[in-house]
C-alpha cells in the first residue's frame, strides 16, 4: 500500500494545484496498491470493521485512459490481466496522439506533463488525469473545448474551471475547494519540515562527531609534560692529599750557630 494518489504525485508548479485537484476529482483520495489481491483484502477488512468505503487503484490490473481521441480504444496499463493486450499499432497511435496534444500551442499543456510521480505510479496517475488539458485562461479553454472541429477535450484552467468532453462546465470557489487545493501546500510543508528535521538531526550528529574528533586530536597533539630534572649523583668526599714537606737547604759553608756574645763581668 503506497498511500493515496495525492501522496504519490505533485504538481510541478504551484499554479497547477487547483487545476490538478479539480481534474482528479474524487480520484485524488484513491488508495494505490501493488496488486488486486491487496485491494480485495482491504475491502474485506473495511466491511468487517464497518468502515466507510474507499477506492483502491491496483497497479497490476488498472485500465487507464491515456491521452487519446474519443474513438480510439482504451489501452490497459502495463501488467494488466486483459485478455487482449494492446497491439503495436495502438501503442503507436497513443504516442502520436500524446505528441499532438503536446503541440496545441499557447499555454495549453497535457496535465500529465505538469504533475510528477515515480515511474511505477504512472498507471495510477493516468487513471486520475487521463488526457486532461490545462491552460491559463477560460477563453483559451472554451476555444479548445468547443472549436476543435468535432474533437472533444477535457479542459481545466489554472484557477480550477473545468469543461468536460460533454460540454459541461464547472467553476467557482468555495472554502471546501480552497481547502482541497491547499492540501498540496500542506503536503509540501510536511515534506519540507521532515527534511529540515532530518537535516537538523544530521547536523547535530556531525557537530558531536566533529567535537569528539577535535578532542581526540587535541589529546594526541598535546605533549606530555617533561619529567623533572634529575639531581646529579652525590659523590663521596675524596681524601685530602698529605701536606707536602718543604725541603731544607743547607748553607754553603756549613752550619753556623748564632751565639750571643757573652759579656765579661
Amino acid at each position: 500500500m503506497h498511500g493515496r494518489i495525492i501522496d504519490i504525485c505533485k504538481p510541478a508548479l504551484k499554479k497547477y494545484h487547483a487545476a490538478t485537484t479539480i481534474a482528479m476529482g474524487k480520484s485524488i483520495d484513491a488508495i494505490v496498491v501493488d496488486e488486486e489481491k491487496v485491494a480485495l483484502d482491504c475491502i474485506k477488512y473495511l466491511k468487517e470493521k464497518k468502515c466507510p468505503p474507499e477506492t483502491f487503484v491496483p497497479l497490476d490490473t488498472i485500465r487507464t485512459k491515456p491521452a487519446r481521441p474519443d474513438h480510439s480504444p482504451a489501452i490497459p496499463a502495463r501488467g494488466t490481466n486483459a485478455l487482449h493486450p494492446p497491439s503495436d499499432n495502438s501503442r503507436a497511435t497513443r504516442r502520436q496522439v500524446s505528441e499532438r496534444l503536446r503541440q496545441l500551442g499557447g499555454t495549453k499543456k497535457l496535465l500529465l506533463d505538469v504533475v510528477t510521480a515515480d515511474q511505477r505510479f504512472q498507471p495510477a496517475l493516468q487513471y486520475a488525469l487521463a488526457d486532461t488539458i490545462v491552460c491559463d485562461s477560460l477563453d483559451e479553454a472554451r476555444r479548445l473545448a468547443f472549436e476543435s472541429h468535432g474533437e472533444r477535450f477535457k479542459v481545466v484552467t489554472t484557477d480550477g474551471t473545468l469543461i468536460n468532453k460533454a460540454g459541461l462546465m464547472t467553476g467557482g470557489s468555495s472554502p471546501a475547494e480552497r481547502a482541497r487545493a491547499s492540501r498540496w501546500n500542506d503536503k509540501e510543508y510536511s515534506t519540507l519540515k521532515a527534511q529540515a528535521d532530518q537535516l537538523e538531526r544530521e547536523l547535530v550528529l556531525l557537530g558531536s562527531a566533529h567535537r569528539a574528533g577535535e578532542q581526540q586530536h587535541g589529546a594526541q597533539a598535546t605533549p606530555h609534560p617533561p619529567p623533572p630534572p634529575r639531581a646529579p649523583p652525590t659523590l663521596p668526599p675524596s681524601p685530602l692529599p698529605p701536606p707536602l714537606a718543604c725541603p731544607t737547604r743547607e748553607p754553603a759553608h756549613g752550619p753556623t750557630s748564632l751565639t750571643a756574645p757573652q759579656r765579661s763581668i
